[in-house]
C-alpha cells in the first residue's frame, strides 16, 4: 500500500511539471477574447445580424486558442533557455527547464504536440466553415513558434495585440457564424490592450535578468 502511496505522489508530481511547462495561469489572456467575441456573435444572431450560430464550434475554438498558448508558452521557455535568458539561479520565475524538470528535447516536442493539436483543430473547423481561418490560423502559428524572435526585437507587443487582440475574436466570430464579421474587432482591441498591459508588467519584473542575458 505504501509503495503505491508513493507512487501516485511521484505520478501527481510528473503531472505537475508539464503543466507548469505550459503555464495555465496565463491562459486567461487568451480565452478571454474567444469568450468575449462568442458573447458578440450571440448578440449579433439574438439581434439578427446573423443567420447561424454554431456553439460547438465557438467551443472548439476556445480549446484549439488554448493548445496554440500552451505551445507557444513551452516553445518560448524552450528558445529563453537556450538563448541563456532563463538561468535557474537567476529568478524565482516558473522554469521548469532550467531547473532541469525537462530536457531540451523534451520540451521542444511537447511544444511541437500542443502545436500540432492546435493546427489539427484549426484544419478540421476551416473545413467545416471557409478559407478565410487559414489565413486568420496563420497568425497563431507564427504567435505560437515565432513570438521569441519578435521579442528579441522588440515587436513582441505588437504581435500579442495581433494576435489576442484581433486574430482571436476574428477567428472565433468566424467559426461560429461562418461570417467575417469586422466590426468585432473595435470590441476585442481593448482588451489587446489590457493583455500587451500584462506582458509590460511581466518584461518590467524580468528586465533586469534580460538585460544581463544581452
Amino acid at each position: 500500500m505504501e509503495g503505491a502511496s508513493n507512487h501516485k505522489v511521484e505520478r501527481v508530481r510528473g503531472l505537475r511539471k508539464w503543466v507548469l511547462l505550459a503555464h495555465p495561469w496565463s491562459f486567461p489572456a487568451s480565452v478571454s477574447p474567444a469568450v468575449v467575441a462568442g458573447s458578440y456573435a450571440y448578440c449579433l444572431y439574438r439581434t439578427g445580424g446573423v443567420d447561424t450560430l454554431n456553439w460547438v464550434h465557438g467551443i472548439l475554438a476556445v480549446i484549439g486558442v488554448v493548445f496554440f498558448h500552451a505551445a507557444g508558452n513551452i516553445l518560448g521557455d524552450y528558445h529563453d533557455f537556450l538563448n541563456g535568458v532563463d538561468l535557474k539561479e537567476k529568478s524565482d520565475r516558473v522554469r521548469p527547464i532550467a531547473k532541469g524538470y525537462f530536457t531540451p528535447k523534451s520540451a521542444l516536442l511537447y511544444g511541437c504536440s500542443m502545436l500540432l493539436t492546435g493546427i489539427l483543430l484549426g484544419l478540421y473547423l476551416m473545413m467545416r466553415t471557409g478559407l478565410p481561418l487559414l489565413f486568420i490560423g496563420l497568425v497563431g502559428v507564427l504567435s505560437a513558434t515565432l513570438y521569441y524572435k519578435f521579442k528579441y526585437v522588440a515587436l513582441g507587443d505588437l504581435m500579442i495585440f495581433i494576435c489576442y487582440g484581433l486574430a482571436i475574436a476574428l477567428g472565433t466570430v468566424y467559426v461560429m457564424t461562418g461570417q467575417l464579421v469586422w466590426a468585432v474587432l473595435p470590441v476585442s482591441a481593448p482588451l489587446g490592450l489590457l493583455i500587451v498591459a500584462i506582458l509590460h508588467a511581466n518584461n518590467t519584473r524580468d528586465i533586469e535578468q534580460d538585460r544581463s542575458a544581452g
